[in-house]
């Protein structure tokens, strides 16, 4: 980060206090990047409630009076995806770290470290040993997650309008 650049600050909300359209808007436009996810949102306000659920909570990164990221943080054992609910039960207990987006114009500037870092910090104070997330290869994000200490708990592929990619479930062991 340049001297002339402002560290994002991270804050938690909990999911009621959430601005879920924004959030959703923020999500989808970080995804929305990466050719192949072109013309179709992540998530909606409706979908991101669902995934929250009862137990998750948001990750919001701010620089000044910005929301540049975002990110869902739920106990893992209340993850509602069928396809990584199998992979994830195997590594309970864990905090469950997802839909991690970065605004566009603010991308490579710390900002997802920092989101990241927080959600590590968070599940080692609440207890959890470990900080489990999912990723899609060909957008980057394993290389993302494995330079920063998570390793590949298991992967798929699978093709989705012609296109192939590979879902991996990623985690990292926090220690004590």
């Amino acid at each position: 980060m340049n001297d002339h650049e402002l560290a994002p600050s991270v804050r938690f909300v909990a999911s009621k206090s959430v601005d879920l359209t924004r959030a959703a808007r923020l999500i989808s436009d970080a995804f929305l990047i990466h050719a192949s996810m072109s013309g179709r949102d992540r998530v909606d306000a409706d979908g991101l409630r669902q995934e929250l659920g009862s137990t998750g909570q948001m990750i919001e990164a701010w620089i000044e009076d910005d929301l540049v990221g975002t990110a869902l943080l739920i106990p893992a054992k209340d993850v509602r995806r069928d396809l990584e609910r199998p992979v994830l039960e195997r590594h309970l207990p864990a905090l469950y770290f997802g839909l991690a987006g970065v605004r566009p114009d603010s991308m490579r500037k710390g900002i997802g470290r920092a989101m990241l870092t927080a959600a590590e910090d968070t599940a080692r104070v609440s207890g959890y040993p470990r900080l489990l997330l999912s990723a899609l290869r060909e957008m980057g994000n394993v290389d993302y997650y494995l330079q920063h200490g998570y390793t590949v708990l298991h992967a798929w592929d699978y093709e989705r309008e012609g296109q192939p990619y590979q879902f991996t479930v990623m985690g990292k062991e926090l220690g004590a």
